[in-house]
């Protein structure tokens, strides 16, 4: 399989040599990002522009998608010191930060608004609750959460197949748990309180996934091209460990994600159900879908 990375597609648009870190007032809080992401930004939007009714969501998010293969793997490029604020990043990602930039990239399509500073928009009302930065505990941390809140957005929508799946009672503590492993948890005991207040409602919500056990051919026929794979954990404490895209190959389900084995985005080189039994510590998936916006055709 050809790789390719998001920065050569676009070295033609790249006039910047430095790494200037620049800031963008939006809704009244700052932007961290540099003269490269914007310009990423705007040249990928560029090209669908007037092309979006042409295009489902679920190939937009594959041909999207596809342009940051090869990215590199990155974790913990939105821990900045200092008040929080937005991180665009289109240079380096993990496997949350990718999914938040494809669909934030999909809603500025859907909405036909190809600026940078929409697309910042978009990722904000995205990563945090109800779309507004509030410090450190606004953020959506746990994958859970970050479901829950975008349904109510009417971002996404839970697909999850019934067939072969099992309701769950969450228990979710890992963070405040670890709390030594995340500093702005250590270094301000309000932000600690409120990781556990929300530790503490997500734990009393029920969700549906799929053992991974349970995954066969009827169930995964079910999930399209594009729809959010959320990889439940038994890791104690934590809900969700990996999150992706779900990309047919051949007809078999494999999944597009940022890969810490692979430090890149890649698209899986074997089925997702095949890939689920080889990490032990993998239970299962959640399926979700981004909500198509017919209302701009």
């Amino acid at each position: 399989m050809k790789r390719h990375s998001i920065m050569n597609k676009f070295l033609l648009y790249i006039f910047f040599t430095g790494y200037s870190i620049f800031y963008l007032q939006a809704q009244e809080i700052n932007t961290l990002y540099t003269t490269k992401d914007s310009i990423l930004t705007e040249s990928l939007l560029k090209q669908f522009t007037n092309k979006r009714s042409l295009s489902s969501v679920e190939k937009q998010v594959v041909q999207i998608g596809n342009l940051f293969i090869g990215t590199p793997y990155v974790s913990k490029t939105l821990e900045k010191k200092g008040k929080e604020q937005l991180v665009v990043n289109l240079r380096e990602m993990d496997c949350t930060t990718f999914v938040e930039t494809v669909t934030a990239l999909i809603l500025s399509v859907q909405n036909n608004t190809y600026s940078f500073r929409d697309y910042c928009s978009n990722l904000q009302k995205i990563r945090y609750r109800n779309g507004i930065i509030n410090e450190y505990p606004s953020r959506l941390h746990y994958f859970s959460d970050w479901i829950q809140n975008n349904i109510q957005k009417g971002i996404i929508k839970e697909v999850t197949p019934k067939e072969g799946s099992l309701i769950q009672k969450q228990s979710i503590n890992f963070m405040s748990s670890h709390a030594d492993k995340y500093t702005p948890l250590t270094e301000n005991a309000f932000f600690l309180k409120e990781i556990k207040n929300t530790e503490k409602l997500l734990s009393n919500m029920t969700v549906r996934y799929i053992p991974k056990d349970s995954l066969n051919s009827h169930n995964i026929s079910q999930i399209h091209n594009g729809d959010i794979i959320a990889i439940t954990t038994s890791i104690k404490g934590l809900d969700i460990s990996h999150v992706g895209f779900a990309y047919r190959v051949n007809g078999k389900l494999h999944l597009l994600h940022a890969s810490l084995n692979k430090k890149q985005v890649i698209i899986e080189s074997i089925p997702l159900n095949k890939q689920l039994q080889q990490h032990k510590s993998q239970s299962g998936i959640r399926v979700l879908r981004i909500i198509e916006n017919t209302k701009s055709r």
